[in-house]
């Protein structure tokens, strides 16, 4: 008889073997609701550090489709991030981006998709700016039933907000 670890493992295996026949092609919509979801959970940080901090100035901005976080100068998330996954950057949308962050003392940072239109990449270019660094985000399914559910060591409890 399988003990459930000898099932997960199987479960993990076969998971494997399935994704090696059915790769996982990241197209511009997927590539759009990658950054447009890391877009959202740094604007949902702003807004709690809007309120939990009201002195640091937190604050967001939809911008050219995406969003502009400010969370205070040199914070990793005060950036943008999905710009020009719904289409053309105007120019008022890229002067828009700079005042956010020039207002607010801060340089402009940017994360783009190579799917962004290239009508951000062109303002870049246009403004002066290049790209200092490079990520790549891997992805790949996940099935619910290859992971099994917490047990009894793991306690789940609301956090007061003044403990944050």
């Amino acid at each position: 008889m399988k003990s459930e670890s000898d099932n997960a493992i199987a479960a993990l295996v076969e998971m494997v073997r399935r994704e090696m026949r059915e790769p996982l092609f990241v197209d511009a919509a997927l590539s759009r609701r990658l950054e447009l979801a890391e877009a959202e959970t740094a604007a949902e940080c702003a807004q709690a550090a809007a309120t939990q901090r009201p002195g640091l100035g937190a604050c967001v901005e939809t911008i050219g489709g995406g969003r502009a976080v400010f969370l205070g100068v040199g914070s990793p998330l005060t950036q943008s991030t999905g710009i020009g996954m719904d289409g053309e950057v105007t120019a008022e949308d890229f002067a828009r981006i700079e005042e956010f962050f020039f207002s607010r003392g801060a340089a402009v940072k940017a994360e783009t998709s190579p799917f962004a239109h290239p009508s951000l990449f062109e303002h870049f270019a246009k403004h002066g700016y290049r790209a200092s660094e490079h990520s790549s985000v891997l992805v790949r399914r996940i099935e619910s039933s290859v992971w099994p559910l917490p047990g009894p060591e793991l306690t789940i409890a609301e956090v007061p907000p003044r403990t944050l």
